[in-house]
């Protein structure tokens, strides 16, 4: 997403655009194959308030980023399916009783794979509050949550899948109160009957304090 105009004089910074992805690849070659598929969602900055006083614009939201590979007939190799989103860090703030503006929020991030092995990825981060100067608070990052947002299925090969959640950070403020960091939070189930080995990992960050 693009990021949200700034001002001067007086005056509150624009909002960062909001961003999503879809990818879908499939192959129906038969032998060994490696199919990949990838979506990226970022979203936009807010706009700063660079002049007397203002607050920040609100960090863009990432709505939704989806992958998904799948071989029909490979004897060999891998699909893989990842998928990678990231809210919009908040716009800075400046002066007394203004404020850096919070991150944008982000969610729907999923991957899945299905071939003879099957590999799939997902990280989603929430956005980071903007910074306050001049006594304007920080804004809060936002959090990030995962449940089986990642999935796969083989006809005899391996099985991997990972996630990771992660907060973002708190604003700093200059003479004002620094933002609150995003929570994390992630829970995953996997398997696969037919896979000669499998391996799972659930990772959850939580953001740094402003």
């Amino acid at each position: 997403g693009g990021a949200g105009g700034s001002t001067s004089g007086t005056g509150n910074g624009g909002a960062g655009g909001n961003a999503s992805a879809a990818s879908t690849a499939t192959s129906t070659t038969s032998g060994a194959n490696y199919t990949t598929a990838g979506a990226k969602a970022y979203a936009g900055t807010g706009g700063a308030a660079n002049g007397t006083s203002g607050s920040g614009g609100a960090g863009g939201n990432a709505t939704g980023a989806s992958a998904t590979a799948t071989e029909t007939s490979a004897s060999a190799d891998r699909a893989y399916g990842y998928a990678k989103e990231g809210g919009g860090t908040g716009g800075t703030g400046l002066g007394a009783g203004q404020s850096g503006v919070g991150g944008g929020t982000v969610g729907g991030t999923t991957a899945s794979a299905s071939g003879k092995s099957a590999h799939a990825t997902v990280t989603q981060t929430g956005g980071a509050g903007g910074a306050g100067n001049s006594g304007a608070a920080g804004g809060g990052g936002a959090s990030s949550v995962l449940t089986n947002a990642v999935s796969g299925t083989t006809t005899g090969g391996y099985l991997t899948v990972a996630q990771t959640a992660n907060g973002g950070a708190g604003g700093y403020s200059t003479g004002g109160t620094p933002g609150s960091a995003g929570n994390a939070s992630s829970a995953l189930t996997a398997g696969d009957a037919q896979a000669s080995a499998g391996t799972g990992t659930s990772t959850a960050g939580g953001g740094h304090g402003g």
